[in-house]
């Protein structure tokens, strides 16, 4: 009896370990999609568009998180770009929505791959 309570405690821990590694594979995975969207609906500050943003990915035992952000300056204007703002002589600039729409791609994406992949692990 004792074997096969291993045996079954092995095939859990395998389990486990393949789904924690499609669950992380796909976290870096959308985080980058998500980084292409937000370069490719950045709106045009002073003439360029911010090319600045990147994903930074905490790997732990147990878990991964990913920020996608933009670096330097694209950092430092990135609210203002998103929520626009006041002129010095008066009035303001409209902003352009380019960060929410991906977060809300990023959302449901990771909640569609990440089920569809450990479906097939099955």
């Amino acid at each position: 009896m004792a074997d096969f309570a291993d045996l079954i405690r092995q095939a859990l821990k395998e389990y486990a370990d393949e789904a924690m590694t499609v669950v992380n594979e796909t976290i870096e995975e959308v985080a980058k999609d998500t980084t292409k969207q937000v370069k490719a609906n950045a709106s045009v500050f002073k003439g360029k568009t911010p090319k600045g943003w990147t994903t930074t990915a905490e790997k732990g035992r147990l878990s991964t998180a990913v920020t996608v952000h933009g670096r330097g300056k694209t950092a430092s204007v990135a609210h203002l770009m998103e929520n626009g703002h006041a002129k010095r002589g008066g009035g303001r600039v409209a902003g352009r929505t380019f960060i929410a729409p991906a977060e809300t791609f990023a959302v449901e994406e990771l909640e569609q791959r990440i089920t569809k992949r450990l479906e097939e692990l099955k």
